[in-house]
């Protein structure tokens, strides 16, 4: 059974105290019940240093163990978020980096005559302006602000090319982008569980269809959503998550957020939503936002974490 992060409730950490301390009075007790509550008192004042020591003992013991489960990977759910049942879960993916290995694009970027190392800057900028939209009260579809981020590149790099097909090159390639390798193996074993799947992307409902169909896992997921749903309001607005909890018919309790991207764990959290970070890389989660109820190295490992959970 999973631990909390050191947030035992008082009437557990009781549970834990009352085998010991009153096996200490019993005799104490006898002596009482015998007619003589003079020495049954004096007995019980006798043992008081030793019943404190008892506690003591016992209070350090449960905190040592919580303190071990919060530095175990394998025991970072929250239990008061993760009731009830695991299997009951939807898992929500994020797509754009989650599930697609966005790297690929790479080689589209060359083609245009960019450098690949630009990648992570045109992506981060995508999601920047997207985000700064809608918190201004805009709305865009990603494709038109990917393709804005795309010509600034392209003016500043090679201003000397028509911008315009070299776009639509580098765009195209959103839809062939190949999975991470964990995604197949883990889906499937998600799947098989008995877990409801479902996707929700910033990007395009169509584009995740292309990708997970040529991945071969199209049957694993009952439904692929977008922000167009949410009137065009990217993720980590409240408004994206709550298009996705009344599509697929369940209470933001019930959902899990699956994302490698921790802004979008802390929008799912703030909305109400159960949250799993994937962490593939050393980088740190950002202290200042809301932590997610678990950690996985993978989509695999995130399948495993949650069975463990389930048989815990």
């Amino acid at each position: 059974m999973p631990f909390s992060r050191g947030e035992r409730s008082d009437p557990g950490r009781c549970l834990y105290l009352f085998p010991a301390a009153p096996l200490l009075d019993l005799p104490a007790v006898g002596v009482v019940a015998a007619g003589r509550p003079a020495d049954g008192l004096a007995m019980i004042t006798g043992m008081l240093p030793v019943g404190i020591t008892v506690a003591a003992v016992t209070w350090s013991w449960v905190n040592r163990e919580e303190r071990r489960a919060v530095n175990d990977p394998c025991s970072r759910w929250v239990v008061a978020r993760m009731s009830p049942d695991a299997r009951g879960l939807v898992l929500v993916f994020d797509v754009n980096e989650t599930l697609t290995d966005m790297t690929a694009l790479g080689a589209r970027l060359e083609d245009a005559g960019l450098s690949v190392g630009l990648l992570p800057q045109w992506f981060a900028g995508v999601l920047r302006d997207g985000i700064a939209l809608t918190l201004a009260g805009g709305r865009a579809p990603f494709a038109q602000v990917a393709g804005d981020g795309l010509r600034t590149l392209l003016a500043r790099e090679r201003p000397e090319r028509d911008p315009e097909p070299l776009v639509e090159h580098v765009l195209a390639g959103l839809s062939e982008l190949p999975v991470h390798p964990d995604v197949p193996g883990g889906v499937r074993a998600l799947h098989a569980a008995g877990h409801r799947l479902a996707t929700l992307t910033n990007g395009s409902v169509d584009t995740t269809r292309a990708v997970l169909t040529r991945a071969g896992l199209a049957d694993c997921f009952e439904a692929h959503l977008d922000v167009q749903g949410a009137g065009g309001r990217w993720k980590p607005a409240a408004a994206a998550y709550a298009h996705a909890l009344g599509a697929l018919d369940v209470p933001a309790a019930s959902a899990l957020l699956v994302a490698v991207h921790p802004w979008d764990i802390d929008g799912a959290s703030r909305a109400g939503l159960r949250t799993a970070w994937l962490r593939r890389t050393p980088v740190p989660y950002p202290s200042a936002l809301r932590p997610a109820d678990l950690e996985a190295t993978g989509v695999t490992d995130l399948a495993r974490r949650l069975g463990r959970s389930v048989a815990g």
